[in-house]
């Protein structure tokens, strides 16, 4: 009779070549989207965008890229620490890649003060700039009851409901920012 727990590894150890196999097959894991995938809200490469503005109430925090492409804090020079460039670099790649969840129309959304949606005033807002003209200004505004954050784009009238993460992510980088001066 063969031993149960042997059928068990057996199986795990050939779950887990068929996994390898398709990660070298693929080039990426399965969590990781290719980098010229655009189903977000930007359009440019995260690479192309070299300001970053973030405005959070009274508070204004402006990040330049520098000639190596590192983020420094606007008026310093000096690169800006790991942890908040990260935050920086990972909240553009979502813009890039993050579609959002729905999309609320002029039709949904008429006759609604933009309040309504915490968007006037916004809790807080994204501006991106390359070679010192606008690419994108996102307004986030407070998140629904399924942890869904409103957002809207300059320019547009649509409302967008994102998953939390991405504004979660702007916010951490101004929170990091604050620290950083």
């Amino acid at each position: 009779m063969t031993d149960p727990r042997r059928f068990v590894r057996a199986a795990a150890v050939a779950a887990a070549v068929v996994y390898l196999g398709i990660m070298a097959w693929g080039g990426r894991g399965p969590d990781q989207a290719p980098e010229s995938s655009r189903t977000g809200l930007m359009r440019r490469e995260p690479a192309a965008i070299d300001r970053i503005e973030l405005v959070r109430g009274e508070r204004r925090s402006t990040f330049r890229r520098d000639a190596s492409a590192r983020w420094t804090l606007d008026g310093s020079g000096a690169p800006l620490a790991e942890a908040p460039a990260g935050l920086l670099d990972k909240g553009l790649g979502y813009l890039r890649s993050v579609a959002p969840v729905r999309t609320l129309g002029a039709d949904e959304t008429q006759g609604l003060p933009a309040a309504e949606f915490g968007l006037d005033p916004a809790a807080l807002v994204v501006m991106l700039h390359t070679q010192g003209q606008p690419v994108l200004v996102a307004r986030f505004g407070r998140s629904n009851a399924q942890q869904l954050q409103y957002l809207r784009i300059d320019g547009e009238v649509a409302v967008h409901l994102m998953s939390g993460f991405v504004g979660e992510t702007w916010s951490q980088a101004a929170e990091a920012a604050g620290g950083a001066r």
